[in-house]
């Protein structure tokens, strides 16, 4: 961890003990949720933002080493306590809306299959589907930014992958929008729960 590591050691920051005692998913990875929980507890006193930027940095670290079952744990527990208020909305009874764009590419990819998977066992449960799904990753018609959206891409291409019905709409390249029937027939599919494994 190298100097970051040797920071957090000499003031005893919390994310020290936490990312040296991370274990490896059990087969239902409530060991790791368990972990998550009571090191979010303890950052009681952090604000939003630098809880919100630990997570990211965990969960994109673990997506991108490989440690897809820890990467979606961390997330699940993220959201849950509310790290990312604004990640999930509902708009109305059937209307959804996912915002990855204060994410990094890799929690990205996690927050979404997860929500995804989430929205699929709802369904299941309920046998209400989502009548409408936004995505929004950000640099769409009303950013001022150029150039290559990392988030962007890499919901693109994992949307692709599993064939979401979704598009763009009204010439705004920062949401990707799924609705009607083909959602309806895209998150019945058993893959949607497994996604973040890619």
């Amino acid at each position: 961890m190298g100097f970051c590591g040797e920071l957090m050691a000499i003031t005893s920051h919390p994310a020290h003990a936490f990312l040296l005692s991370m274990p490896a998913s059990g087969p239902d990875g409530q060991n790791v949720r368990d972990h998550v929980s009571s090191f979010l507890d303890l950052m009681h006193s952090e604000d939003r933002e630098s809880k919100r930027g630990l997570v990211d940095a965990v969960v994109d670290f673990l997506h991108k080493s490989g440690l897809k079952e820890e990467a979606g744990s961390v997330w699940e527990v993220a959201a849950e306590k509310n790290v990312y208020p604004d990640a999930v909305k509902r708009k109305s009874s059937c209307y959804w809306l996912i915002n990855l764009h204060v994410m990094s590419d890799g929690t990205a990819v996690i927050a979404l299959s997860r929500t995804l998977a989430w929205f699929r066992r709802q369904m299941l449960i309920s046998g209400t589907c989502p009548s409408r799904i936004d995505i929004v990753t950000g640099w769409g018609r009303r950013s001022r930014v150029t150039g290559a959206s990392l988030v962007r891409e890499a919901v693109e291409n994992l949307l692709s992958i599993f064939r979401f019905p979704f598009f763009t709409e009204n010439n705004n390249n920062g949401c990707f929008v799924g609705y009607g029937e083909p959602l309806s027939r895209w998150l019945v599919q058993s893959y949607v729960e497994r996604m973040h494994l890619l």
